[in-house]
């Protein structure tokens, strides 16, 4: 081929390219317990829509980290052959297990000066002193400690080998990785994208993503995280109690209780194909499971509202893999006495067209939100980039949230 044309066809091929590719987020690796969801999503004309989305069941019976990362590896490949992602670009979510997380409290300093002094002694903080490991910070208010105004800081840590592991996995399945994050803060951003507007600042939500070995507590102030608590809280627990009250395995009692997770088609009626008595049942085992996580996330709001002196939260929503569990929502709102309600990391994007490989399409979509967010990673970056260059007057703005250290 004459080198011209060459040239002339390579020029072609970048430009259909980068017009496939134009309104499209890198591809949102969520870890967690059970596996990880993998999600893109485009922008045409204003309007989010789901390119794709899949799910990768974690390896079962495997200890070698290394090991396991091969097989997430084989697993993710596969599954973005199927799902039609585009592109390669990826953002990691780190299972929230694997990350470290503490509030504390700072005089006022500039960014670089509170990254400074968190990286001499953060690490130490978070019970990492002795391994290599990555910290990354945000800021959640401000706080009046006696005369004095305090900043309060969530910090966070997570060591090389867990980063490692799963940067491992999506790179020997082609992907390339373009930042890490804790997953909590990816379901944050998914949860406060519609939220982000000025007036938005003063409404107060509290957001609580139910996993399956732990669940994260977390308070929205508009699109800003001022507070986060993880609790050894999660489905695992229920399909325990379950499998005991039925005299099932764990294995069967977890796939009742999926079927029961299903939106109702009437308010308090069993889900389609479960047995009336058998649902009953559950409910009576896992009931007061469902009172501790409500009396857990009372002292989350208790301690938001002491520090910050802030307004009681508006409504508390359920994201995650276990948010549909039948009358959770009524046991939250019957202690904390908050209306309770499964939160849509959706709201506003179209859905319509998506495939979900390996979840349940039937159900409530809740336990994509941590991979929805990752997706907006960079779309969050480029945001406040530019609400940074157009503000004219920085000290009539409400408290931007900061962030540092992320890899």
């Amino acid at each position: 081929m004459h080198p011209g044309a060459e040239r002339r066809r390579k020029r072609i091929s970048l430009v259909l390219e980068r017009l496939i590719q134009r309104g499209l987020t890198p591809i949102g690796v969520d870890f967690g317990a059970s596996g990880a969801k993998l999600m893109q999503l485009r922008k045409s004309r204003g309007v989010w829509s789901v390119v794709g989305a899949a799910r990768v069941e974690a390896p079962q019976g495997e200890e070698d980290p290394a090991r396991c990362a091969r097989m997430y590896s084989e697993a993710i490949a596969a599954r973005v052959e199927a799902a039609g992602f585009i592109g390669r670009r990826c953002v990691i979510g780190l299972d929230n297990q694997s990350v470290k997380v503490r509030s504390v409290r700072l005089p006022h300093m500039a960014d670089n000066d509170a990254d400074n002094a968190l990286r001499v002694d953060g690490a130490a903080r978070l019970g990492l002193k002795e391994v290599r490991c990555e910290i990354g910070w945000m800021r959640a208010g401000e706080v009046r400690q006696g005369d004095e105004v305090r900043d309060e800081i969530i910090l966070v840590g997570a060591t090389h080998e867990h980063a490692e592991h799963a940067i491992e996995a999506v790179s020997g399945a082609g992907l390339q990785p373009m930042a890490c994050e804790p997953s909590f803060v990816a379901c944050a951003r998914a949860m406060g994208w519609r939220h982000r507007r000025q007036s938005d600042q003063r409404h107060v939500r509290i957001v609580i993503d139910i996993g399956a070995k732990s669940s994260g507590v977390m308070v929205l102030r508009g699109d800003s995280l001022a507070f986060y608590k993880q609790l050894e809280w999660g489905g695992a627990r229920l399909d325990e109690a379950a499998a005991k009250r039925l005299s099932l395995d764990v294995g069967t009692a977890e796939e009742i209780r999926r079927q029961r997770m299903r939106p109702e088609s009437d308010a308090g009626a069993p889900a389609d194909g479960v047995d009336p008595l058998v649902d009953r049942a559950i409910f009576d085992a896992v009931r007061p499971l469902l009172t501790e996580l409500a009396q857990e996330a009372t002292l989350c709001v208790r301690y938001y509202m002491v520090t910050f002196r802030g307004e009681r939260p508006e409504s508390i929503q359920l994201v995650g893999g276990n948010a549909g569990e039948p009358r959770l929502c009524d046991a939250v709102k019957d202690v904390t006495g908050i209306d309770t309600f499964v939160g849509n990391p959706f709201d506003g994007f179209n859905t319509t067209d998506a495939t979900f490989i390996g979840g349940d399409r039937r159900g409530y979509l809740t336990q994509w939100a941590g991979a929805a967010g990752l997706c907006l990673r960079l779309e969050d970056n480029t945001r406040a980039r530019a609400l940074r260059a157009e503000s004219a007057a920085p000290a009539a703005e409400a408290p931007t949230q900061h962030t540092r250290g992320a890899a």
